[in-house]
């Protein structure tokens, strides 16, 4: 499996953490940057990178899912009736790292559990997700209530590990930032394979003008 589809993989994994109506959210470019008004967040895109939103982020990723889905329509409609929207998309010039914003409105009639809660929650199923299917995890793990992009919000952070036979062998960091604003949930996440990239979402999101 290339960078890439395992990265995609993963992150596909990761964002749904409970059913729900898809948020009906839109971004725009501005040169590299992705700014999202309604999430007040401009997602700062490293050079070489490339960056995109809406319908293009199916067509970017249907490839790699074809097996699963009859099209990339049938993909953004199987996601939506998930709880899921994807806004926007960024993958690095050598596809070792990716970041993926999600929305899903929370409006709706039925009692839900706090922000806290639903990031705990997924922080920790994801954990026991990756630990069932043979990782291990570094010892620098992070699940804090933080400020991003002048935004308030609960920052899950963690590294992956494959065992050998010498020593534990560096997989993948995951780190996913998830806010409330306007009954809206979003998710920031970011993944990476090189654990030398130096790579953090604290530098790649600040407040939309």
């Amino acid at each position: 499996m290339g960078k890439e589809k395992r990265l995609c993989a993963l992150a596909l994994a990761g964002v749904i953490f409970m059913s729900g109506c898809a948020a009906k959210e839109s971004a725009r470019m501005d040169g590299n940057d992705v700014i999202i008004m309604s999430a007040q967040l401009r997602l700062n895109i490293p050079e070489g990178w490339s960056a995109m939103t809406g319908k293009d982020i199916y067509e970017e990723m249907y490839p790699q899912y074809s097996g699963e889905f009859d099209s990339a329509e049938d993909m953004k409609k199987a996601l939506e009736e998930m709880g899921e929207q994807y806004i926007a998309y960024a993958v690095s010039e050598d596809s070792t790292a990716l970041l993926l914003v999600t929305a899903q409105d929370m409006t709706g009639g039925e009692e839900r559990p706090s922000l806290e809660a639903l990031a705990r929650t997924l922080h920790n199923d994801t954990l026991f997700d990756y630990q069932a299917s043979g990782y291990r995890t570094g010892s620098n793990s992070v699940f804090d209530l933080t400020e991003i992009g002048g935004l308030e919000g609960w920052l899950s952070f963690f590294e992956l590990y494959i065992s050998d036979e010498e020593e534990p062998r560096f997989e993948m960091a995951q780190e996913m930032f998830m806010f409330e604003l306007d009954g809206d949930v979003y998710s920031v996440q970011l993944i990476y394979s090189d654990k030398d990239s130096g790579l953090e979402l604290g530098n790649m999101l600040s407040k939309a003008e």
